[in-house]
């Protein structure tokens, strides 16, 4: 185990090495579209950022790695300097990821604020998208939580009980190793799904949750969601953010092979 932790770590160093500020793939994204031909991705640090349509405000405030923030937008109606804007939706973002080696996991937390500007209802689909890194052949746990923290009419006031506006999320490891189950509110509420299991036989992961928004003609919500992924109990194992492009540079290194090779030599086999 401590050899392969130390192939890992001398794999992390190389290609970080090599996966400079010039490189146009970001590792941790946010993607937003409402249907209607008005999308945007927001790239940690910006880097790589694209929109297409009536998209304004592409940018990510936060100058800190693994966090991305857009100007908040506040529970009073109105237009807000520099707000990040897909087609009629006003969206405030303060998205975190970290790992955590102790507990042999990361979570991505996103707290979201977004309003329908519109005369008519609208959708948004909001996803987060997040590359990690990890040792191979290992057994991992994957859950979701959705928060409401407040539907709003269009003048800005709490709607209380069951309304015609609608969060739901769901969270998939990729490619195609797990998915949760849906979580779907249409009033203030909370829950968080069990936790599905998969095998991860690759060093890349990316994990991604997807919040699909309803909104009627000048209405918004407030709400938090978070994805999380660990090891199984007593595995131990070191979780890792990908840098950005590190996974266009990886493609490159012969050493990617051997590690692989040498990986699937020091790890023990996982029972089934």
């Amino acid at each position: 185990m401590f050899r392969s932790r130390f192939l890992m770590a001398a794999f992390v160093a190389a290609i970080a090495a090599l996966a400079g500020p010039a490189t146009s793939q970001a590792a941790f994204t946010i993607s937003a579209s409402d249907g209607l031909g008005n999308s945007a991705t927001i790239a940690d640090n910006n880097i790589g950022n694209s929109s297409a349509g009536s998209v304004s405000g592409v940018s990510d405030t936060n100058a800190a790695l693994n966090g991305i923030t857009t100007p908040q937008i506040l529970q009073t109606p109105g237009p807000v300097a520099g707000e990040f804007r897909v087609g009629a939706f006003q969206i405030g973002l303060d998205v975190t990821t970290n790992s955590n080696i102790t507990q042999s996991g990361f979570t991505t937390h996103t707290h979201t604020f977004v309003r329908n500007t519109d005369s008519v209802a609208r959708t948004l689909t909001l996803t987060t998208s997040n590359v990690f890194i990890l040792p191979l052949n290992v057994n991992m746990t994957l859950l979701q939580s959705l928060a409401i923290n407040n539907f709003l009419d269009s003048n800005g006031n709490s709607l209380f009980g069951a309304t015609s506006d609608s969060v739901s999320s769901v969270a998939t490891a990729n490619p195609n190793l797990t998915t949760t189950p849906t979580l779907s509110f249409n009033s203030n509420g909370s829950g968080t799904t069990a936790p599905t299991s998969f095998t991860r036989t690759n060093l890349f992961f990316t994990v991604t949750q997807e919040f699909t928004i309803t909104l009627q003609a000048g209405e918004g919500v407030d709400f938090q969601g978070s994805a999380f992924v660990n090891s199984i109990p007593g595995d131990n194992l070191l979780i890792t953010p990908a840098p950005a492009g590190l996974i266009l540079a990886a493609t490159g290194l012969p050493f990617l092979g051997l590690l692989r090779r040498r990986l699937r030599r020091a790890e023990p086999t996982v029972a089934a």
